[in-house]
This record gives C-alpha cells, sequence and structure tokens, in this order.
C-alpha cells in the first residue's frame, strides 16, 4: 500500500465511521414505528439505568476535528438523562470563556453535568491548562472527579482541514500558493495553521508540550481520535458505563464540498497531503511539530485505555455499527421528525435544550 492509498482512512471528518446519517434516505428492514419503538427503548432502558453511569463530564472541544459531532452526542447524553447542560453566553455560540462562564456559574449557583464548548477563541487558549483546570472546578457540579474528554486528529490532515475551512473562503488560493507566498505569513488567520490542536490546551513551545503529555494528558478519561471515531466512542461508552444508544450520532459541520461555511461561504474538498509537492509536504510539517508530539501521546493514551477493555470489545464495536446504521435509517427515512432535530440540528447543541424527543 502506497502512501496515497494509507491516507484514503485519513481524508476528512468522516474517518473511523461506518455511517454518519448523511446520506439519501434508505429503505428501512423493519417499518418506521417498529424501529422508531425499539430505539426509544432503548433511550428508555439508558435512562433508568443512569445510577450506573458516570457524567460530570468536560469534553474540551477542538476545531476540525469532528468535535460538533461528538458535542452533539454529549447535548443528547444530558438532555435524555435531566442533567445540567453547559449554556454560556447568549445565543447558539460554541466558544465559553471559561473565566466569565466560572462567574456565571458562581452566580446563578447552577453546577454543570456535561460541557461541551470549545474553550479557545480562534483555536488559541491563551491561557494555561492549569488555569483552564481551576476554571473547569469552579464549574462543575462534582469538581474532584471530573472526567475530561477531548478528540484530537492527525495532524497533516487536520492542518488541511483547518485551511479550507478558515483561510481558503477568504483568500481562494491552493494550500501551495498560500503557503509559499512571503506576503501571506503576516495574515490575520496565518495563526490557525501554527500547531493548531496544541493551541487549544494552550501549549505554544516544546517545554510546555513535555509538560502537557507527562502531566496532564494521562489525567484525560479519554483522548478520541477522529480517524478512529467509532472506535472512540465504544471507548467512550464503556468507560462511563453508558449505553450503546448514548453515543449514537449524526454527522454535523463536515468540511466537503458542496457544504457553507457558518457565513454561508461554500467549501471545496481538500486535496490529499500526498498530493501535494514535497516543498509543501515539509512545510506543513514544520508547521505541526508540536502537534505532532502531542497526537503520539494521545494515540498511546487512546491505545492504553484500549487495552483494557474486554476481549468482547470487537464484538461490541460491531453491534454499535448496526445500532448506527438502525439509527441513520429512521434519521434518513424521517425527515420531518422531532427526533432528527435532536441529530441533526447545531443550534440545538448550544441553546437551550429542547425536549428529550423520542424517535
Amino acid at each position: 500500500m502506497d502512501e496515497c492509498e494509507a491516507e484514503q482512512g485519513l481524508a476528512g471528518v468522516d474517518e473511523g465511521r461506518t455511517r454518519d446519517c448523511d446520506g439519501e434516505p434508505s429503505t428501512p428492514r423493519t417499518s418506521s414505528g417498529e424501529l422508531a419503538g425499539h430505539l426509544n427503548d432503548l433511550v428508555e432502558a439508558s435512562a433508568r439505568d443512569a445510577d450506573n453511569q458516570v457524567a460530570n463530564v468536560v469534553f474540551v472541544k477542538t476545531h476540525k476535528t469532528g468535535s460538533t459531532t461528538l458535542a452533539a452526542v454529549f447535548y443528547r447524553y444530558a438532555v435524555r438523562h435531566k442533567l445540567k447542560l453547559a449554556h454560556f453566553g447568549k445565543g447558539k455560540g460554541t466558544i465559553a470563556n471559561l473565566k466569565k462562564a466560572a462567574t456565571q456559574t458562581r452566580k446563578s449557583g447552577e453546577l454543570v453535568d456535561v460541557m461541551h464548548y470549545h474553550i479557545s477563541h480562534s483555536g488559541e487558549y491563551t491561557g494555561t491548562w492549569p488555569q483552564a483546570e481551576n476554571y473547569f472546578r469552579r464549574i462543575m457540579r462534582h469538581p474532584d472527579s471530573i472526567n475530561y474528554v477531548t478528540v484530537l486528529r492527525e495532524p497533516r490532515s487536520h492542518l488541511l482541514s483547518c485551511y479550507y475551512f478558515y483561510i481558503f473562503p477568504e483568500c481562494e488560493l491552493s494550500i501551495e500558493d498560500y503557503l509559499m507566498d512571503p506576503a501571506h505569513a503576516g495574515d490575520e488567520n496565518r495563526h490557525r495553521l501554527r500547531n493548531p490542536l496544541s493551541a487549544e490546551f494552550g501549549v505554544k513551545t516544546a517545554k510546555e508540550m513535555n509538560t502537557f503529555i507527562v502531566n496532564h494528558l494521562p489525567d484525560f478519561k479519554l483522548v478520541m481520535l477522529t480517524e478512529r471515531m467509532d472506535e472512540s466512542l465504544v471507548l467512550l461508552r464503556s468507560l462511563l458505563g453508558w449505553h450503546m444508544i448514548d453515543v449514537t450520532y449524526a454527522s454535523l459541520n463536515a468540511t466537503r464540498a458542496g457544504a457553507r461555511r457558518y457565513d454561508g461561504k461554500p467549501l471545496i474538498d481538500r486535496p490529499d497531503f500526498c498530493h501535494l509537492s514535497e516543498e509543501v509536504q515539509a512545510r506543513i510539517d514544520e508547521l505541526t511539530i508540536l502537534d505532532q508530539a502531542l497526537y503520539d501521546a494521545g494515540k498511546k493514551e487512546f491505545e492504553k485505555r484500549l487495552s483494557s477493555t474486554s476481549t468482547s470489545f470487537q464484538a461490541e464495536l460491531a453491534g454499535f455499527q448496526e445500532l448506527q446504521d438502525n439509527v441513520c435509517t429512521y434519521l434518513e427515512g424521517n425527515s420531518s421528525g422531532l427526533a432528527r432535530e435532536m441529530y441533526r440540528s447545531m443550534d440545538a447543541v448550544y441553546t437551550d435544550p429542547p425536549p428529550a424527543y423520542h424517535f
């Protein structure tokens, strides 16, 4: 297998997924009513089993990693289990200023069970990770037992996705033309191409990265991987004692041709890294040195958690993928159903949540 063939599994936010409920309506194997009844039974069974499940989750949302899809998973879990979901600021913004959020929590007295926000404006957290942890302790219901979860993406793929989502719609230049033209070195959005994953955690230097990897990353309940999305979700379910229905999903905010950005500007498919010139590849690797260290360490943590699971993990993964297929079949065949809003609406994730709509 050559490099380009190997990269096909790392091509974008749909990697590692069996089916993301973003296709044409399919023909259900059972009637819509039967399928809805089955799915609702699963939702209700999980709700009844809440005492055996763990929440108090801080999902540290990262940009262009599939994190909006994952944030919706946490949103649905909170709503279906009647937990306090974070809601900071006004409207449907996806970024929480942690200092202001901690102040808001103190004033309202409403401690949070599930938090699912970006903590960095434009992808750069201006504080340190210990400072962020201190704010989280002031926000969450149980400050001494916070379950931190985040998601990382292979750095080359991630940088390309960042470029073609945040920068290309502004300049309409290929990444080759943009990176190799010195005139763009000082562009306002250029920071999005300098170790964008590391910046999410306030890490800017190799020394800070080493400290983060050694002292903080192992404390995360789970570091999910975009390229292994289904495995990550099944592992999350196992670590928190959730049910399989709790981690089903629909793809949100994916960067692909035909989609539009938050401001309505059209998006295009990004090129594969292996199709870029060697000079541009080298430049991308220079821009993601810290991210590669973070990703490698995160992948080791993921594998460590995975190795501690039961021997039936592969069977559980297959069962989840079958359930995911059933959820997608229902959502694609019931486009006007209220349950679809819980899976397909980004607005619902960050506004005052609607009721736990049934399938």
